[in-house]
């Protein structure tokens, strides 16, 4: 499932470098290639819509960081840092590559605010970019406050790869010039000496035991999500939806009291088809499975569905609930329409649960058949 895990207007956000869109959507790309699917999956997706970013996340589960313990936190962060100490030992190997170039600032976001973990792995909003307060380098664990010589500063942060090629460039002049001026005379072998190898060995056998203690991390966490489930976010899409009035906070989705008094107002928000289902094509015959179905209310009950198969097609039309004795009857006026074509029907719902509704879904040819059951949540 596609997350919106956040949203940020262009003005609260400062680049750290030029850059354009595009190029955000080819750094993810190339650290994918040159490193993996999983350490690209760090860095949430960019969506740029007028002068609002929306990131994306594919996932199930996501939960701010803020809002884990200080102990996950710390482990939340360490994951970061390995993840980020990985791809930098690749972009070394890709000195002349753009990607590897903008790497140390790409790894750099406003704040921890912009942390969240999804399916237990962490995913970073606001990459590449300050705030009003400057910007967090993970890989230094600190905070940097931007100032008036900030391009400046910034500047001096990135060309370190530049710095060293002409110092290398500069050492090899020297070197050659030296053996020209002195190809007559005996040069000394100098060895590295015990101390400088056994130097290496230890950093070395830091580095496994970094990645021994990555994995462990890894791990827990996993472990974590299966015992410790996190209820998902289904963020709603603005041009998907009726403009609805804020939903109050509460912590029962289908109170019994509402639901036996008959009012439709407990419906207001949006809500997801969670059972997987298939649709059949009677042109075709064709079975596809359904990806999301979601239908959204106001407070009188008026609102809109919207359903998309996995094959990418999708449909929209109007919807309306309203009782019929003890279930609620969720009525489609009209066809679904769109790429494909979902005939008029309704859907008839069973309260489960104060989360939970059980609908069967019958259209028009449908009469009198069992129909589609699903069960339907916020």
């Amino acid at each position: 499932m596609n997350l919106i895990l956040a949203q940020h207007s262009l003005g609260q956000l400062f680049s750290l470098y030029k850059k354009t869109p595009e190029q955000d959507q080819e750094f993810i790309r190339e650290v994918s290639w040159k490193v993996s699917l999983q350490h690209a999956a760090l860095f949430a997706k960019p969506n740029f819509i007028k002068d609002t970013i929306y990131w994306h996340s594919e996932g199930q589960n996501t939960v701010s960081l803020q809002s884990l313990s200080k102990a996950q936190q710390q482990e939340i962060i360490e994951i970061i840092q390995l993840i980020l100490i990985d791809i930098a030992s690749i972009a070394r190997l890709h000195p002349n590559d753009k990607w590897s170039r903008s790497f140390s600032l790409c790894s750099c976001f406003p704040s921890l605010d912009y942390v969240y973990v999804v399916d237990g792995r962490p995913v970073i909003t606001g990459w590449g970019y300050a705030g009003e307060n400057g910007f967090y380098d993970p890989l230094q664990g600190e905070t940097v406050t931007i100032k008036k010589q900030t391009q400046r500063f910034l500047w001096l942060k990135f060309p370190w790869v530049t710095a060293l090629v002409a110092l290398f460039m500069g050492v090899l002049i020297s070197l050659l010039w030296h053996v020209t001026q002195h190809s007559d005379k005996t040069c000394n072998v100098q060895y590295t000496s015990a101390l400088e190898v056994e130097g290496a060995l230890r950093a070395q056998d830091k580095n496994q035991e970094l990645n021994k203690k990555r994995d462990i991390l890894l791990q827990s966490l996993k472990n974590l999500d299966t015992q410790c489930k996190v209820p998902p976010v289904h963020t709603q899409q603005p041009q998907n939806t009726p403009e609805l009035k804020p939903k109050s906070q509460q912590t029962i989705d289908l109170p019994k009291e509402f639901w036996n008094k008959k009012e439709v107002s407990m419906l207001d928000g949006c809500w997801n088809l969670t059972t997987p289902l298939t649709l059949v094509s009677r042109q075709s015959k064709k079975i596809v499975p359904v990806k999301t179905w979601q239908v959204c209310f106001n407070e009188a009950g008026k609102g809109n569905q919207a359903i998309t198969m996995m094959n990418g097609v999708s449909c929209k039309g109007p919807l309306a609930a309203r009782f019929e004795g003890t279930k609620i009857i969720l009525e489609q006026p009209k066809n679904c329409d769109g790429e494909f074509t979902l005939v008029k029907g309704n859907h008839t719902c069973t309260r489960i649960n104060d989360q939970e509704a059980s609908c069967i879904y019958k259209d028009e040819e449908q009469k009198d058949s069992h129909g589609s059951v699903g069960i339907f949540k916020r």
